[in-house]
């Protein structure tokens, strides 16, 4: 089963924050992760937890290696795990390692179970390439709840200019891109003149993209 490794081999420099606070499992005292987290300046409060790994505010995280995942389906520990996880209002999976070649894990077992997880279970999951990818998560998920911002909507994310609109709307349409719209403009300056220009015009422009195109601008809105 290929997965495509989006994180680079470079490391990367985190600045660490030494006022950081994570909550841990107190059975991931002598874990790998533990001693990751910790380099990067990030304080570790050791609990028992009856849910997840690690708490980051609100935040639940169950952290599993891709092997930690499969035994535990077979030994149906992780059904357990995931009904009482799904209960939770903000959690996720941190899911460690990616699979190989010479992986035993059957990748279709792999697919179901994945898609289960998030689908039936409504646990969102975050991959990592190892224990130090798994604490830079962390480390980002802490800093985050320490300093959070205001979410972005689709209008504040960005702005556009005139061109840039005029082009925005013409591209609303079926089969108009970028190309198709930029015809359309330089040729007819205006949205007035697209909308009222026949279809043979339209076709001597944009060719076959006109039919649908002229279809949708004269069809009529009927009220449900």
């Amino acid at each position: 089963m290929p997965f495509e490794n989006i994180f680079s081999s470079k490391k990367s420099k985190l600045k660490p924050v030494d006022d950081f606070l994570i909550i841990a499992d107190f059975r991931e005292k002598n874990s790998l992760l533990i001693s990751e987290i910790r380099s990067l300046g990030v304080i570790v409060d050791f609990r028992q937890l009856m849910v997840g790994d690690f708490i980051v505010g609100d935040i639940i995280i169950e952290r599993k290696t891709l092997s930690d995942l499969i035994s535990s389906l077979y030994s149906k520990r992780l059904l357990k795990q995931l009904f009482v996880l799904k209960g939770v209002n903000r959690k996720f999976l941190l899911l460690e390692g990616f699979p190989n070649k010479n992986s035993d894990i059957n990748p279709n077992v792999l697919r179901g179970l994945l898609l289960s997880i998030i689908l039936d279970y409504n646990i969102p999951i975050i991959f990592s390439r190892d224990s130090n990818d798994s604490a830079k998560f962390l480390f980002s998920l802490v800093k985050q709840q320490k300093n959070p911002k205001k979410s972005i909507s689709l209008r504040e994310g960005f702005s556009l200019n005139d061109k840039e609109r005029l082009s925005f709307i013409l591209e609303g349409f079926p089969d108009i891109g970028p190309v198709t719209s930029k015809k359309l403009l330089n040729h007819y300056k205006s949205l007035n003149k697209i909308f009222i220009s026949s279809l043979e015009e339209l076709s001597s422009v944009i060719g076959i993209k006109a039919v649908k195109f002229y279809e949708l601008l004269h069809k009529t809105f009927i009220k449900e």
